[in-house]
């Protein structure tokens, strides 16, 4: 028999106007019981999914893990289900997209302590909530009636409906929302991990991480030489092309938002860019499901050269043979070095990671041009 007002809560959701797409690990059975078992459910509930296993939410956020019972999880979770949100809901309403996952009460050992992040997303905002409980304070079923419920106060207050979930002595809150109506400053501030810029120009926190060809650079600035090769990589591929900026690299300055703007002012319009803060392939790898990229033959070298990696030859391959179990490719164009035109067959890469590498042959590009000479020859233009 359900609680009067877990009842009429529901009810009162049900009854609203809006979409609603769920997602929950670990934790939150009782409140798809409470949503999914209510006449006129499905005027409002769209869908719920349980990715439980590792590979089953590798799978739902469309990037590889380990994703753990973190904020970031949860957002990322909410993020998913608002997108599913949009693309199944057929009503002008509000659409929201909802992330939970929890560390409850176990009959294994297990660190840290027990917890629920629950992330809810509208368009202009996500409110982030995390609910502390004390270890060993209640058993499992317990945690889960008051996170349940917990959680069902927090989707109804979306939907302007009222219901009451006081905590025990033993669950703490914290709530954080998140303004996203400035996606540029949310990535420069370390809000969220990446953005994406439509070729027509609109800057979302919504990035597609599945199907991409990326092609990382600084693009400062975008010449005829990029754009060939994204063409030749494209087509060679069939993938379509995102340009890729980090704001963050290993060997040079951070990038601050005015110079960003500046360089997103010569590309927009021309192609989609991805912008990210990871300086390292393995880094933007993660965030994407069995990605692409385009790289020069002289990126190619350095991705093969022990020294940068610790516990030389081995760790490279090791490092190198994670990229191919993720399904990762690299398309590689000749490059001018030192005088002399380089490709893929220059390169020294170990059989065991040959697969990883695939050439842009010098018949489908090839173009001598760099963005330092470019940037070499304004300056003296300036002069």
């Amino acid at each position: 028999m359900v609680d009067r007002a877990i009842w009429k809560a529901v009810e009162e959701i049900v009854q609203g106007e809006g979409a609603l797409s769920l997602a929950a690990a670990g934790g939150g059975s009782a409140l798809l019981n409470w949503l999914f078992d209510h006449p006129g459910a499905s005027r409002v509930m769209l869908e719920a999914q349980i990715p439980y296993a590792e590979p089953a939410l590798e799978e739902y956020l469309q990037c590889p893990g380990p994703h753990r019972v973190t904020q970031e999880t949860a957002r990322n979770m909410a993020f998913t289900a608002f997108q599913r949100a949009l693309r199944h809901g057929d009503r002008p309403v509000l659409h929201c997209g909802v992330g939970l996952t929890a560390a409850l009460a176990t009959g294994r050992e297990r660190r840290g302590a027990d917890r629920v992040h629950l992330a809810l997303r509208m368009d202009q905002c996500c409110v982030l909530h995390v609910l502390s409980l004390d270890k060993g304070a209640a058993d499992r079923t317990q945690q889960e009636q008051v996170v349940s419920r917990w959680a069902l106060c927090h989707i109804a207050s979306v939907f302007d409906v009222r219901f009451d979930a006081s905590l025990p002595t033993w669950a703490k809150e914290q709530t954080e929302v998140v303004d996203l109506g400035d996606p540029l400053g949310l990535l420069l501030s370390e809000a969220v991990e990446l953005v994406e810029i439509t070729s027509a120009g609109p800057v979302s926190v919504d990035v597609d991480r599945s199907g991409r060809l990326l092609y990382p650079g600084s693009f400062n600035p975008l010449h005829e030489g990029h754009c060939q090769l994204a063409a030749a990589a494209s087509a060679l591929s069939g993938r379509p092309v995102t340009l890729e900026i980090s704001v963050q690299n290993v060997d040079k300055p951070r990038l601050g938002r005015s110079e960003l703007e500046a360089r997103l002012q010569g590309i927009q319009g021309r192609f989609p860019v991805c912008l990210t803060r990871e300086p390292t392939f393995f880094g933007k790898a993660a965030h994407f499901e069995a990605p692409h990229f385009a790289i020069g033959c002289d990126t190619a070298m350095r991705l093969v050269d022990e020294k940068y990696y610790d516990g030389g030859l081995e760790g490279m391959e090791q490092s190198l043979r994670a990229l191919c179990d993720r399904g990762v490719h690299f398309w590689v164009a000749g490059r001018s070095i030192e005088g002399a035109y380089r490709t893929l067959d220059d390169v020294v890469v170990p059989a065991s990671v040959r697969s990883l590498f695939l050439p842009i042959p010098e018949s489908a590009f090839r173009m001598d041009i760099s963005s330092t000479e470019i940037r070499a020859r304004n300056r003296v233009s300036q002069e």
